[in-house]
């Protein structure tokens, strides 16, 4: 059984914690963290997503040739997925997000690169 591990972004210092746990947010009731929980995966790059990351998808094994996503990771209907807000590239087209949210499992997160997070960078979210 893995460790459950946890960011928190603290919104009055606008900075990422490492390592939260729930003793520390204990201590922090009077500014509340913003808890961001580990996936159990991890990009391309080796690095831990976790949610509210904001990602971007390539080179999906599926019938589209060529294709580039971004979405945030979000927990919702007792999973991880990747809620998609932007289709860079779809088949050498540029078109408009998809009404979508992708589960993340393990054999697409070789597809996935972190790059970024909704809070200190906001605007990849809102692309």
């Amino acid at each position: 059984m893995r460790k459950i591990e946890f960011m928190a972004w603290e919104p009055s210092t606008k900075r990422m914690i490492e390592d939260a746990t729930y003793y520390e947010a204990c201590r922090h009731d009077v500014n509340p963290w913003i808890y961001m929980q580990y996936t159990g995966l991890r990009d391309k790059n080796g690095k831990k997503i976790f949610e509210g990351y904001v990602v971007k998808i390539t080179n999906l094994e599926c019938q589209i040739q060529k294709t580039e996503l971004h979405g945030v990771v979000v927990f919702s209907h007792a999973a991880f997925g990747v809620k998609i807000n932007r289709v860079v590239e779809w088949k050498g087209y540029n078109v408009e997000p998809l009404e979508m949210c992708w589960f993340l499992n393990l054999i697409d997160a070789r597809n996935y690169e972190v790059i970024g997070n909704i809070y200190e960078n906001p605007e990849l979210a809102a692309e």
